[in-house]
């Protein structure tokens, strides 16, 4: 009887998580009206090639740049004997805490031609920065991007570092391998999959943007679905569109998580020092090391703190409440409802099984881009000719997010689940206690700081959300987000100050809680 309990439960789940991806699927082959036809034909001519173009190329730029700070960053603080280990790690992971349109946002509103730096230099030395830096090209997009996507990849080559295996260093040194040869022939083979598990990352990250290139008014999938939605009015041109970046997220998520399997099993040893710098080097080292602190975390926070100063009132600061307040119970109501639905598939893993490949399903929605798995639910709710409104309206947001966010959350939970010995269920069995009084007496005491920790890193993946809640938010739902976008579209740059701090602010402390679980901090 508990197995078809669980077995109506899961067919429930599973059809509100598959919903995005069936309705897309099927609506991207059905036959159109006229109108539509003529729409589509028109985007299919003259905006699919650049759009295909822009999308490689971007994603191209991104993951060349973060794999290049990241490697770098990874063995300064892994392979050498520099001092202020810890303070690096920290300093290289921090800017993780800004979202993409907000680092986006500060950059054009610095460089752009009425920026302050711009405006700046062509005051005081008559030099105009813009016949220099474009800001808005490719290239100034993707290192910006890379500035905040770069902690994924100095966090997975300085796990794989963490993992590799010494012997191969002494043997490679003692057969006369210099450092950098050994790095080059030795060391960066091994981390071949490691380096595509994050290129696939980034590729994903960058697919999935929307806010940061819509800021730079770049051409990428996720903008142009948008806007043949709310632009053209055409929900089946936007449906048709979603199809190419659904397939190539669908790819991606499906090499990583083979790719992950593999590195999982990997065991940590003891650190090492293969680079022993000399003043020089080390002095050379500080200074590229503050460079990009600099230009990743320092300047864009000073900088929403110079708007604020120009911007804050007490009118201003009690305005911002409403915002912050939405943020809050939405992130807390989405939070709370991915965390219990990633527990009740880790109970029924563990005591019933056959959960894997549907928990593995459940996870693709962090592959889609918001602005995909909102207009697929906006879809097939006017299929169904649902209104939307109200409860409806606000339970529909949270799904929206809910599938968007599933992963990070579940495999947070089930990483600590794993490390809990099945010898102790059998222990807890034997002394007569049933499925549930062990999981609650035993396994949640036990797995609560995992539990406390998932939900938080999805409450502030949720409030820094920006397309799910701009496109299905209710009328009366205002978040810091949307606030952020509403004023960058109008090019109020130092309004937003408070906003984006606030959601720094909120993005500091999750990783914080994260580090802190770091046995080297």
């Amino acid at each position: 009887m508990k197995q078809n309990k669980f077995t109506i439960t899961q067919f429930i789940y599973m059809v509100l998580f598959a919903g995005p991806f069936l309705f897309i699927f099927l609506n991207s082959f059905l036959s159109t009206t006229k109108e539509e036809s003529e729409t589509w034909n028109f985007i299919l001519e003259n905006t699919l090639p650049s759009l295909i173009s822009n999308t490689f190329l971007l994603i191209f730029l991104c993951v060349m740049f973060t794999l290049v700070f990241g490697v770098i960053q990874a063995t300064l603080t892994t392979l050498t004997n520099i001092r202020f280990k810890k303070l690096f790690h920290f300093s290289f992971i921090i800017p993780l805490a800004y979202p993409l349109y907000v680092i986006s946002y500060i950059y054009v509103g610095m460089f752009e031609y009425g920026g302050d730096i711009s405006t700046y230099f062509r005051n005081t030395y008559s030099l105009n920065l813009n016949q220099f830096i474009d800001i808005k090209s490719p290239l100034s997009i993707a290192i910006i991007f890379s500035m905040v996507l770069t902690p994924y990849s100095y966090l997975f080559f300085r796990n794989f570092l963490k993992r590799i295996n010494k012997k191969q260093i002494w043997c490679a040194r003692s057969l006369g391998f210099g450092p950098f040869e050994t790095l080059l022939k030795v060391i960066l083979p091994q981390a071949k999959s490691w380096m595509i598990a994050v290129s696939i990352l980034i590729s994903l990250e960058v697919l999935c943007d929307f806010g940061g290139v819509s800021i730079f008014n770049y051409e990428t999938f996720t903008v142009a679905i948008y806007e043949a939605w709310m632009g053209l009015f055409s929900l089946n041109s936007a449906i048709k569109l979603s199809f190419i970046p659904l397939f190539l997220a669908l790819i991606f998520f499906t090499l990583n998580q083979k790719l992950t399997i593999k590195y999982d099993k990997l065991e940590a040893s003891k650190p090492f020092s293969l680079f022993h710098p000399n003043n020089v080097q080390t002095y050379l080292i500080f200074s590229i090391i503050t460079f990009y602190t600099l230009f990743s975390l320092v300047l864009p926070l000073a900088v929403l703190l110079y708007w604020l100063s120009q911007t804050i009132t007490v009118d201003f600061f009690l305005s911002t409440l409403p915002y912050l307040w939405d943020s809050l119970l939405l992130g807390t109501v989405s939070g709370l409802f991915i965390a219990l639905i990633s527990l009740f598939y880790l109970y029924k893993d563990r005591f019933i099984g056959g959960v894997k490949s549907m928990t593995n399903f459940l996870k693709l929605g962090y592959a889609l881009p918001g602005t995909i798995v909102a207009i697929s639910l906006m879809g097939i709710l006017s299929i169904f000719n649902i209104n939307y409104f109200g409860s409806i309206a606000y339970f529909i947001l949270v799904l929206a997010l809910a599938i968007r966010f599933f992963a990070p959350v579940f495999d947070l939970q089930n990483n600590s689940y794993k490390m809990i010995n099945k010898k102790i269920d059998w222990a807890s069995t034997s002394l007569g206690a049933s499925r549930l009084k062990t999981f609650w007496k035993v396994h949640f005491p036990i797995l609560r700081p995992a539990i406390v920790s998932s939900f938080l890193l999805g409450f502030l993946e949720i409030i820094k959300e920006m397309p799910i809640t701009m496109i299905l938010r209710p009328h009366n739902v205002n978040t810091l987000s949307t606030k952020i976008y509403e004023l960058t579209s109008e090019g109020e740059w130092e309004q937003t100050s408070l906003f984006a701090l606030c959601l720094f602010v909120f993005g500091s402390l999750s990783l914080y809680s994260v580090m802190k679980k770091d046995e080297n901090l």
